[in-house]
C-alpha cells in the first residue's frame, strides 16, 4: 500500500499517493479556480457515477496510484475543468457526450 500526500489546491485538497511524481509542481495556481470530474464505475453493476467537486470545496480528492490495482471506489478517470461541463447520451448510438457550456 502506498503512503498518501496531500496537497493544497485553493481550498481543495488533492491525496495522491506519494510514489507520484507527476504533479509534483506548483497545484495551486493549476487547479485552484477549476472543478474537479471523477468517473467510478461499480463492476457488480456497470452503473457510472460522476463525482463533481467544484472548486472552493473542502472535499478531499483521492487520485488512485496507477501501480497498484484500483479499488472499487477509485476514480477510472478523472479531469479538471474551469469551463461548466454537461453529459448526455447520445440517443442513436448510446453514447456517453461530454458537452462544454461556456
Amino acid at each position: 500500500m502506498s503512503s498518501v500526500l496531500d496537497q493544497e489546491i485553493g481550498s481543495i485538497v488533492v491525496q495522491q499517493p506519494a510514489s507520484n511524481t507527476g504533479l509534483d509542481y506548483e497545484l495551486g495556481s493549476l487547479y485552484s479556480d477549476k472543478t474537479f470530474y471523477g468517473f467510478k464505475l461499480d463492476r457488480t453493476t456497470g452503473d457510472c457515477t460522476v463525482d463533481i467537486i467544484k472548486y472552493g470545496s473542502n472535499t478531499a480528492i483521492k487520485i488512485p496510484d496507477p501501480t497498484y490495482s484500483q479499488g472499487a471506489d477509485d476514480y477510472l478517470q478523472w479531469f479538471w475543468s474551469k469551463e461548466t461541463v454537461s453529459f448526455r447520451f447520445n440517443n442513436s448510438t448510446g453514447h456517453l457526450e461530454m458537452v462544454i457550456i461556456s
